[in-house]
């Protein structure tokens, strides 16, 4: 598995500079880049590396996060992503934002009208901001919120390895979380899948 990594890094690796930047992950994925590509880069890949190019331990913890984020994650992001000050829990003028970046990021995604007549009906705090349960259930109600995320990650996993293998690597990671209750996991994958849990905590 390691050998057949290195090999997509090295052709991820267009100018054979020994890391992999953004320009070369975009392209990878072919995909634009976005509000959320921004979000995503300053929390997961600057996160792993200062100079926002990966080397293939880094790139490898960056891929391996992306590609095995679970719906609970994915919540977890969004809610990173609109809590921008980390008080964790999200204001209507954040809302608003993130429902505009998310349009940005794919545009049509999100029912204006219907944004706008539901924000103040929200279950708010006496500080008036949403807290993470709250948000929880919207991302629920409305399953569109996680496309950004669910669309990188079914690009990311096929472009590396194949969906296949990481539903595989998912659903082991799973059975031995069942089993072992949160003690080593998964080995590489479930480290960083662990690691992740702790930052979006």
């Amino acid at each position: 598995q390691v050998d057949a990594l290195w090999r997509l890094f090295d052709r991820m690796d267009r100018d054979n500079s020994g890391s992999v930047d953004e320009a070369e992950m975009l392209m990878a994925v072919q995909e634009e880049r976005t509000p959320f590509w921004d979000f995503l880069t300053n929390f997961v890949i600057l996160g792993r590396s200062r100079d926002g190019c990966l080397d293939f331990g880094e790139w490898l913890q960056v891929v391996t996060t992306l590609c095995m984020l679970d719906k609970a994650q994915m919540t977890r992001l969004l809610f990173a992503w609109a809590d921008r000050f980390g008080y964790g829990s999200v204001a209507p003028d954040e809302l608003t934002k993130l429902f505009d970046d998310l349009n940005a990021s794919a545009p049509g995604l999100v029912p204006k009208k219907q944004v706008a007549t539901m924000i103040p009906k929200l279950k708010y705090n006496d500080r008036g901001r949403l807290p993470y349960e709250e948000f929880a259930a919207l991302c629920e109600k409305w399953a569109f919120l996680v496309f950004p995320p669910s669309k990188l990650q079914a690009k990311l996993q096929k472009q590396v390895m194949g969906k296949k293998f990481w539903k595989e690597r998912m659903a082991a990671l799973a059975g031995e979380r069942a089993s072992m209750r949160g003690e080593r996991e998964g080995g590489v994958f479930g480290l960083f899948a662990k690691s992740l849990d702790e930052k979006l905590h």
